[in-house]
């Protein structure tokens, strides 16, 4: 039997969540966004034998992408189940930063409306400190066996230490981004508010989104977190002076939603031409929009974009007509068969198998 492994994404339009499956019942989860998740995940994990949590990892503090991370923690606490890695964007180099945010915000100073960085309900300082807390927390109660910041280049896991053959690389953010972040940050407290000319519409915290790289045999599939172009370009930049890691591709969850702020097509390049896309989509900033589909259209084998239940609406339903690029039919999965739950069956020879649940 070829050797495999399975990649579940969720998305609704309003949060994001992947759950992987590797061989013997082992499990990651990135992001924790989508809001029916955890009641998928206890049936799923009631499934199982005796499935293990080798790591859960948050990306970066943007609401759609954290809202639900206490709910689970709480979750898998209750039910004795202990998370072997937790693995987080550089949140320690800021926390400071958040701490006189917070206060600044408890003072009544209106700045939380001219924020660059975006903060809901479940991103505001405060809910990201406090959860901040309840990791530390859990990691002394021995429920976390190990937290750590991730850095550009790591190797997560070496292979075999999951599955054989697989292996799982940090390729976002790279240090520079994060000074990028934190200048920025130091800016805004001591200004009180932003200059305008500093700040574009985008939320800042996508600067410091983690992106993994799963190296299984000879092919790599890319989760890109909300890694928009500029980061991409100075992480590959990096890499062509190294072994080039990204190449080779067979399947991409797509970037910001597949916005057109995360399309690089020097780097994307690099990545090949026949490989599958899965874009998630989101309703605040109305993504994916045309063009962010015509840059993917370009490189990509297929694109698998998740219904938007709020709407309830497939944007990609959309786009195929708006783009006129599309080989087949079948180039962009129609309306009738997205749901908000794809999964994707990766054997080691690089072929995929999808299937919408």
């Amino acid at each position: 039997m070829t050797s495999s492994f399975d990649i579940h994404i969720f998305g609704d339009g309003a949060g994001e969540t992947i759950l992987i499956e590797f061989e013997n019942e082992k499990l990651g989860i990135v992001d924790f966004g989508y809001k029916h998740f955890l009641s998928w995940f206890d049936k799923f994990l009631k499934s199982k034998s005796s499935p293990t949590i080798e790591f859960l990892l948050w990306t970066h503090p943007h609401d759609d992408h954290t809202r639900y991370l206490s709910d689970l923690l709480i979750y898998l606490k209750n039910n004795n189940y202990t998370i072997k890695n937790f693995f987080r964007f550089p949140f320690n180099k800021f926390k400071k930063l958040s701490e006189l945010l917070d206060i600044g915000l408890e003072q009544k100073y209106e700045i939380i409306v001219n924020s660059p960085f975006i903060y809901t309900e479940k991103a505001k300082p405060k809910y990201l400190l406090d959860l901040c807390n309840q990791i530390s927390e859990l990691k002394k109660d021995g429920i976390i066996l190990n937290s750590e910041g991730i850095k550009f280049s790591t190797e997560l896991y070496r292979k075999d230490l999951l599955q054989k053959e697989l292996s799982i690389h940090c390729i976002a953010p790279t240090e520079q981004e994060i000074d990028k972040y934190i200048d920025l940050f130091q800016s805004f407290l001591e200004k009180r508010f932003p200059a305008s000319e500093l700040y574009l519409d985008s939320g800042k915290h996508n600067i410091i989104s983690t992106a993994i790289c799963i190296k299984f045999g000879e092919n790599n599939i890319i989760l890109g977190g909300d890694v928009e172009n500029q980061a991409w370009s100075n992480a590959m930049n990096i890499e062509r002076g190294q072994e080039y890691t990204c190449c080779n591709l067979a399947l991409l969850k797509a970037p910001h939603h597949g916005s057109e702020t995360a399309y690089s097509k020097e780097n994307w390049n690099n990545w090949g031409q026949d490989f599958h896309t899965a874009v998630t989509t989101y309703n605040k900033s109305g993504l994916p929009k045309s063009q962010g589909i015509q840059n993917i259209l370009n490189h990509t084998k297929k694109i698998y974009i998740l219904k938007d239940l709020h709407n309830n609406l497939l944007l990609g339903e959309k786009l195929r007509l708006m783009s006129g690029k599309l080989k087949s039919q079948e180039d962009i999965t129609t309306y009738s068969k997205a749901t908000n739950h794809i999964k994707f069956s990766i054997s080691l020879n690089g072929d995929i198998e999808q299937e919408w649940l």
